[in-house]
């Protein structure tokens, strides 16, 4: 398949792709996509996408969590 921006060639990859739901992120892994290899580009299947929406959703229980550092961007200072 190409790709619909840049008719780069497509290929079938399990990528990681993160989910935010207000101030929750979610990292969901081992996602299948269609990737462009040269732009990028991310396409999902429907049922790929209505997955990705039932853990936007929470109707599915996280495998594990991790914590992960924030930082106020604006209160860095730079030497």
């Amino acid at each position: 398949m190409k790709c619909l921006i840049c008719k780069g060639e497509m290929e079938e990859k399990l990528i990681t792709y993160d989910v935010r739901v207000e101030d929750q992120l979610m990292i969901l892994k081992n996602v299948p996509a269609l990737v462009c290899k040269q732009c990028g580009e991310t396409l999902f299947t429907p049922e790929t996408v209505d997955k990705i929406i039932a853990v936007a959703k929470g109707k599915v229980e996280p495998t594990t969590s991790l914590r992960v550092p924030v930082v106020e961007f604006g209160k860095v200072k730079v030497a």
